[in-house]
């Protein structure tokens, strides 16, 4: 039995735990298809081979749990069949071998099936590029195996981009495995990427389209807000970190509301983060502190767009949108409707999280959100709110968390909030700005707009002061 076979254990008997081995080299899968979600078929998928067969693997009469581990075992066969498709056009490529011998399957037969060739793109969007063009997606990125995460639409995994050997991000979603509306938020998704340009905001690089699924492309992060906050030491972050990532996420906000879109999701995990090294100090960039920060500072970065509207802040909407617990109340009882400022009741959330590691309600709890946030004494009563200063609870009380949303901070307002107004966060955002400008440079990358992307969204008389105090630092 070599690297590149594939492992099946399965049962051959429903009255008894009887289990055999069924052993196929991994180079001569053809095509799988997920078959869970279509009516005239009995079992969860089907794997097609070169020499005109298939395996129907279990059945839709399973147990739920057996079904959940079939789709798994689903899952592990496609990211291993991309990563063998990534190293070579030849399906004779070896690979690790699926560890499939916990996975038990009730049913799997065969049947005759046309000879599938692998089908390439229907439709695609390459990045950039000279000559990618008339490339597909296994000749531009080279599948690692890695499993980044999953959701409700498909799952993300790691890539590396061919000619750069840069890692990228893959969300793989099955179309067999979606609705109608499921394949439009898919495609809302990527029309938003492709639109928006913003260094806080996750840079989509290409798509591909073929007829079972779809592929996007993302630069890679190193973990979302949510991961961050669960693996910190504390369980939660410190005023000073979250202050940082706050405010990117309202700059990012910023500039989707200007352009009259909301998000409508916000969440922690929909907020990326990646720790940008100090810069070296014998680059040439004519900074006279190079060496002053030497730890890493976070850049954060909204993602996940399905649920992004075009909405201007005296437009409405209906729609039932986002995650329960990060909604704003009147997604779910105002008659009017909602417009953007949801993503600012969100931001709250968001905030509340970050600072002391839970959120204020449960998703069964939703309904009482109005109650639980006027009652500042219910809100604020884990002991780790004694030690959050005032501007941080008025941030969060008095101004986001509002559940009369004509009252509720805006993002052109909300960097102005006394909580942001402090030196130490300002120096920090500046040597933000100067990392991301050194690192897209070294890279030959494009440069935002403006490198001071982040300090100059504020002009008032503190801000201007700070700027002449770091300004004299630096001469």
């Amino acid at each position: 039995m070599s690297d590149d076979d594939l492992h099946i254990k399965m049962n051959n008997s429903l009255d008894r735990f009887l289990f055999s081995i069924i052993v196929f080299p991994l180079g001569d899968i053809n095509d799988l298809i997920l078959t869970h979600f279509v009516d005239e078929r009995d079992h969860i998928f089907e794997i097609y081979f070169q020499n005109k067969f298939a395996l129907c693997v279990g059945k839709k009469s399973d147990s739920d749990d057996l079904q959940m581990q079939t789709a798994q075992f689903y899952s592990s066969i496609r990211d291993q069949w991309e990563s063998l498709a990534s190293g070579s056009s030849s399906h004779s490529q070896p690979t690790s071998p699926i560890a499939t011998t916990s996975t038990p399957v009730t049913s799997v037969t065969t049947k005759v099936a046309s000879d599938l060739r692998r089908k390439r793109s229907i439709y695609r969007r390459p990045p950039c590029g000279i000559d990618n063009e008339d490339k597909d997606l296994h000749e531009l990125y080279t599948f690692t195996g890695e499993k980044i995460g999953e959701g409700q639409f498909g799952r993300v995994v790691g890539a590396i981009r061919t000619s750069t050997n840069r890692k990228v991000a893959i969300k793989c979603i099955e179309k067999a495995n979606c609705s109608e509306e499921d394949i439009r938020r898919t495609n809302e998704e990527i029309d938003h990427l492709y639109k928006f340009n913003h260094v806080n905001i996750l840079k989509l690089e290409a798509y591909f389209e073929r007829g079972d699924a779809v592929y996007i492309i993302t630069e890679r992060m190193e973990t979302d807000m949510c991961k961050y906050i669960m693996e910190s030491q504390n369980k939660w972050l410190d005023e000073n970190m979250s202050k940082m990532l706050i405010y990117q996420v309202i700059i990012a906000l910023r500039y989707l509301h200007s352009n009259n879109c909301g998000h409508l999701d916000v969440k922690c995990e929909n907020i990326l983060i990646s720790f940008l090294k100090p810069i070296p100090a014998n680059s040439n960039t004519g900074r006279s502190n190079q060496t002053k920060y030497k730890h890493d500072l976070p850049l954060a970065k909204l993602a996940d767009f399905g649920y992004s509207r075009i909405i201007g802040e005296h437009s409405f909407r209906k729609t039932r949108v986002g995650t329960k617990v990060y909604c704003a109340p009147e997604i779910y009882h105002s008659k009017e409707g909602y417009n953007r400022l949801v993503d600012m009741w969100s931001v709250g959330i968001v905030l509340y999280a970050a600072l002391s590691g839970t959120l204020p309600y449960d998703e069964k709890d939703v309904h009482r959100a109005e109650e639980i946030v006027r009652n500042r004494k219910l809100l604020f009563s884990q002991p780790r709110w004694k030690d959050i200063t005032d501007e941080a609870i008025d941030l969060i009380s008095n101004k986001l968390l509002i559940v009369q949303a004509n009252t509720r901070i805006r993002s052109t307002e909300a960097l102005f909030h006394a909580w942001f107004t402090d030196f130490h966060l300002y120096k920090k955002l500046r040597e933000i700005e100067a990392r991301i400008e050194y690192d897209l440079s070294s890279k030959q990358q494009p440069l935002p707009s403006t490198v001071t992307w982040l300090t100059e969204e504020r002009e008032d008389a503190a801000w201007m002061e700070y700027k002449s105090m770091y300004d004299k630092s630096n001469e």
